[in-house]
């Protein structure tokens, strides 16, 4: 029973949604400071996928 359910968890997770409406982004942008001290705007809209790594010293 438990390999079924893995199973059934995995096939949800792996379908993909068609309705692309739900996911229309304007404008994203994100602002950072390198390590220069230099403040740097990028332009994410056209990017797919985002990972934001935080480190707080």
């Amino acid at each position: 029973m438990k390999k079924l359910y893995f199973l059934f968890v995995f096939i949800i997770s792996c379908t993909s949604i068609s309705d692309t409406d739900f996911y229309n982004v304007s404008n994203v942008e994100l602002t950072y400071q390198n390590l220069n001290g230099n403040f740097i705007s990028e332009d994410l809209t056209d990017k797919s996928t985002i990972i934001i790594f935080w480190a707080d010293y």
